[in-house]
């Protein structure tokens, strides 16, 4: 190759714009192969085209040898001894679902009681340490959705409460919204009440995965940190003091959003006044106010039917709605004023 270098470098002119084909050809590429696979011989000197055309016929031969009269229907078993052997053993075709003779044997294990809570300076009560239901342990914090996405039991938005039964608020004077200090061994965290119904008495529950400051722009600074208190030794349950601060901070909840503002559930009457007014049960009628027009449906009209006997309140539904419809979240303030549109 130095030999066709050296003459196509002293040479000048249009007459040497050769493409690479032209090079390939020229007796300076052909010492070169010749010299670099002498064991090709004569083949060395077949041109790039006449290769390429070679390649080609051969791609098409291995597509025809291939090719096989399909048969009528498929087979029914495979022919050789070993596909015999893996069709026996394969699952579809025992209809048992597994492979025979793969299970591991079972062990016989039992669960380890947890330790009992240490007990604490005083009476107390007992403090349960729960993830919470939408951001966990605070790994999903920066999640706008999830932040804004009402609990399945409180419907709190924004935030985490101290969870307590009815009797228990009754004897410390609280109620929703009101701050409670939770002390255990020493160590306090405050929060807003939330008084639950069907909590156990005598024992509060503190959500976990807030009150985080390197969460990010969505999640620092939101709500109170349980591991505060929480210990390693009793990472669960433990004793604690309650003592109410006498501050608020009202709870951002849904669970008043979609009350009917005073309109009767059911309207009853005496029959004197069915008399004097027989359509009382219509109620107030006229057109509501609306920044949309009404909607006419042609033909069938869009509903979803949930069967709530079969809910779990997990509130997947709920986000995969804000999800696929592009639903933005308002934030804390605006939900407190009856804003959020999410559609829970």
């Amino acid at each position: 190759m130095a030999d066709g270098r050296e003459t196509w470098e002293d040479a000048h002119g249009p007459r040497f714009w050769r493409s690479l084909e032209q090079l390939a050809a020229s007796p300076e590429a052909m010492r070169l192969v010749e010299r670099e696979f002498p064991h090709l011989g004569e083949a060395a000197r077949t041109d790039r085209r006449t290769l390429l055309k070679l390649l080609g016929a051969s791609l098409v031969l291995a597509g025809l040898t291939a090719c096989d009269d399909a048969p009528a229907r498929p087979r029914p078993r495979p022919s050789t001894p070993w596909q015999t052997r893996c069709w026996s053993a394969c699952p579809r075709r025992a209809g048992i679902g597994v492979i025979p003779g793969t299970a591991y044997p079972p062990l016989a294990v039992q669960a380890a009681a947890p330790p009992p809570p240490p007990p604490s300076a005083g009476d107390g009560v007992t403090v349960a340490f729960a993830p919470d239901p939408a951001v966990w342990d605070g790994r999903f914090a920066n999640n706008a959705w999830l932040q804004e996405l009402p609990r399945p039991l409180t419907k709190q938005v924004w935030g985490n409460a101290v969870l307590l039964a009815p009797v228990t608020a009754a004897r410390l004077g609280v109620a929703d919204g009101d701050v409670v200090e939770v002390t255990v061994a020493g160590r306090s965290v405050a929060g807003p009440a939330c008084v639950l119904p069907g909590h156990a008495a005598d024992a509060v529950t503190l959500p976990l995965g807030y009150g985080r400051w390197r969460a990010g722009f969505v999640g620092d600074h939101v709500g109170f940190s349980a591991y505060a208190v929480r210990r390693s030794d009793s990472p669960w349950f433990d004793r604690a003091d309650l003592r109410p601060t006498g501050a608020r901070l009202p709870l951002v909840t849904t669970q008043d959003h979609h009350t009917l503002a005073g309109r009767d559930v059911v309207r009853a009457a005496t029959l004197a006044t069915f008399r004097e007014n027989p359509e009382f049960a219509r109620g107030p009628a006229g057109p509501f106010p609306s920044f949309y027009p009404e909607y006419r449906y042609e033909g069938h009209a869009w509903g979803m039917a949930i069967d709530l006997n079969a809910c779990t309140g997990c509130n997947a539904c709920v986000v995969a709605c804000q999800a696929e419809n592009n639903v933005p979240v308002v934030g804390p303030k605006e939900v407190a004023r009856h804003r959020q549109i999410d559609g829970t």
